[in-house]
């Protein structure tokens, strides 16, 4: 007679319980696929400025070590405008300008060359002068980028300041 009470399969009860385990663990693997793939594009958006604003910087920075001198920027004075003196007459005058929220330069006659890729964005670019009574002239460089997220995210969205130092080498 025990035999007949005895019946084999899932209680509703236990049914319930093993779809909302299931359901936490999905929910969680969820949460967890979403907080990884936005710290992946908050780390490309910090990697991208990153890269590109350090490139700049040593750019203009190797240039103005190679120049003979600067032209238009005088003593104390900043600008967005920067005119190198080069020795080499295929590259004179290069010139690094802020033109439409991008770093562009020019070498000599040549074409006019944008050094950032279109999702990065210059918000500031300053040159100062700061020579003293040297004969080497000492350019100051600020540059603050900004990387606007193809997604309609603005926490993608990430902006670093930059800075560097150099002179000519006369």
């Amino acid at each position: 007679m025990a035999n007949l009470f005895y019946k084999k399969g899932v209680t509703l009860i236990e049914l319930l319980l093993y779809i909302s385990i299931v359901g936490i663990i999905v929910g969680a693997s969820i949460v967890l696929l979403i907080t990884v793939q936005s710290s992946s594009t908050k780390n490309d958006s910090l990697v991208v400025v990153e890269e590109h604003g350090h490139n700049i910087i040593e750019t203009i920075t190797q240039a103005v070590r190679r120049a003979d001198s600067v032209t238009g920027l005088v003593q104390g004075a900043t600008s967005t405008t920067l005119t190198l003196v080069m020795s080499d007459s295929s590259i004179n005058p290069t010139v690094f300008e802020l033109a439409s929220s991008t770093v562009q330069v020019t070498e000599g006659a040549g074409a006019i060359t944008p050094l950032l890729p279109v999702e990065v964005q210059v918000t500031n670019l300053l040159f100062r002068n700061t020579t003293s009574t040297t004969s080497n002239a000492v350019i100051e460089i600020e540059l603050s980028l900004l990387r606007v997220s193809s997604s309609t995210r603005n926490e993608f969205d990430y902006n670093e300041d930059f800075y560097g130092v150099a002179s000519t080498r006369n």
